[in-house]
């Protein structure tokens, strides 16, 4: 990955994040952080991506998708590039499967302590 996208997408990561709690007023949206963002090769799309803490992960998520034109129009109005990365929300998964993982690490170890006490 070049030095410019990974520049964009710190640049995106922390304005997105400045946003939210401007554009979303929703009490029920829930504790949303912005984790990271991935832009395309090109720099023509963008996937920023969301953990939700609190909420409905897929209502919280519709409430981006739904406010996703304002966002980028502040991305826009805040960018001072030829062309800014369209941005569409995805849901993190990487804390759940960081769960799953330590939950199997722990039934593996749990398995091995039983078989040598046996």
């Amino acid at each position: 990955m070049s030095r410019r996208i990974e520049k964009v997408n710190e640049l995106i990561t922390q304005e997105i994040a400045k946003m939210m709690i401007r554009i979303i007023d929703d009490p029920n949206f829930g504790f949303v952080t912005v984790t990271g963002t991935k832009c395309s090769d090109n720099l023509k799309n963008a996937q920023v991506y969301v953990s939700i803490l609190g909420a409905d992960p897929k209502r919280s998520l519709g409430i981006l998708n739904k406010k996703r034109g304002r966002f980028q129009f502040q991305l826009n109005r805040s960018f001072s590039m030829r062309f800014v990365p369209q941005i569409s929300f995805r849901i993190d998964e990487t804390a759940a499967k960081a769960d799953r993982l330590e939950q199997l690490f722990n039934k593996i170890d749990k398995e091995k302590k039983n078989g040598s006490q046996d």
